[in-house]
């Protein structure tokens, strides 16, 4: 799936794309992950990051599922929607060692929808501001 053609479809639609077979789940894995490579250095919107275990979800996805958001690539803000595989850290240096012993609800609901955790978002810290510009990684520089 090329970047223009990925960059086209909102969720629900790359998730239709999938359920059809005219995209598998691996090809919208890549997509997401190469925007993510190619923008995130600019951007440091992404901290945390799943993508050899977002490719693994990705290939066990089959065409015709029912789940609304199968195959979707999603990536998780860092406050409150914990993953085990991801540091919890809310953007403080207090908590830059945190890792949760489990999965948030929210974020196994999400998961439950079909949709695939690449990752984790830069936040304010502890979420008290409008700008994400904690000390722990840095501003996020939104287009």
């Amino acid at each position: 799936m090329k970047a223009e053609d990925y960059c086209r479809h909102d969720a629900l639609g790359l998730a239709d794309l999938v359920r059809r077979g005219e995209v598998s789940a691996s090809e919208v894995c890549e997509a997401a992950i190469a925007r993510i490579e190619a923008l995130n250095p600019t951007l440091n919107a992404v901290i945390s990051r799943r993508f050899d275990q977002a490719r693994a979800e990705a290939r066990r996805v089959a065409p015709g599922g029912d789940r609304p958001f199968a195959g979707v690539p999603f990536l998780l803000k860092g406050l409150v929607q914990s993953h085990c595989d991801l540091p919890s850290m809310e953007g403080t240096r207090f908590l830059a060692h945190h890792r949760p012993n489990a999965t948030s609800e929210l974020t196994s609901r999400i998961e439950a929808a079909g949709a695939i955790v690449l990752g984790q978002t830069n936040v304010p810290e502890l979420g008290l501001l409008a700008a994400t510009e904690p000390e722990l990684f840095g501003p996020t520089r939104n287009p």
